[in-house]
């Protein structure tokens, strides 16, 4: 499959989520809109997931189409190095869930607050690009909508040199939008006619 993008729409930045520990505070990522595809996909799929906002239980969501695609970036300065072992994803947009709501604490390079996460929106997947093997194949993210969260104040907005496969620019970061939350997939159906 071959995609056509807009030019890059997020950063993800990793960050500590209720006092946990950052494994690799290196790992970020570039959010690539898709504008067009080859083949547009068309297939709801009905997947069973689990992460911490579910509070680990079992919960399902159905995706659609298509939304964009996440590459491992660095956030270039000094001593940064490039998130050699992070997948590329795929993200879908959700069209039915079980809606969820958690409060969480966020604190990191650049945020420290306390928003709401709400959703979920897109789903995830670990892909192969160009051909390459995909290491992890059990990752995947979830994201969801960041609520009682406010735009930086003038003196909190970052210029932050961002370099990823395909380009090396600077990003100017002025809001929290997302939280990309690790989830583990049970599996994934085509919905009967029914559901």
């Amino acid at each position: 499959m071959s995609i056509t993008i807009e030019a890059r729409d997020q950063f993800a930045i990793q960050v500590n989520k209720d006092g946990k520990e950052i494994i690799d505070a290196s790992a970020h990522l570039s959010w690539y809109k898709i504008k067009d595809m080859e083949h547009k996909l068309k297939f709801p799929t009905k997947i069973i997931y689990k992460n911490q906002i579910t509070n680990h239980k079992w919960a399902t969501l159905t995706i659609e189409d298509l939304e964009a695609i996440l590459l491992p970036a660095e956030k270039v300065e000094e001593n940064s190095k490039f998130p050699e072992k992070l997948e590329h994803f795929l993200c879908y947009k959700v069209i039915k869930s079980s809606p969820f709501s958690k409060d969480v604490k966020l604190k990191g390079q650049l945020t420290d607050a306390n928003p709401t996460a709400v959703g979920p929106l897109f789903f995830c997947v670990p892909c192969s690009k160009e051909g390459k093997e995909i290491k992890n194949k059990e990752d995947h993210l979830i994201a969801y909508e960041l609520y009682k969260t406010q735009k930086f104040a003038e003196k909190d907005i970052r210029t932050v040199n961002v370099k990823d496969q395909w380009w090396e620019l600077p990003v100017t970061i002025k809001e929290q939008t997302y939280l990309l939350v690790p989830t583990k997939k049970d599996k994934a159906t085509i919905p009967s006619k029914e559901e």
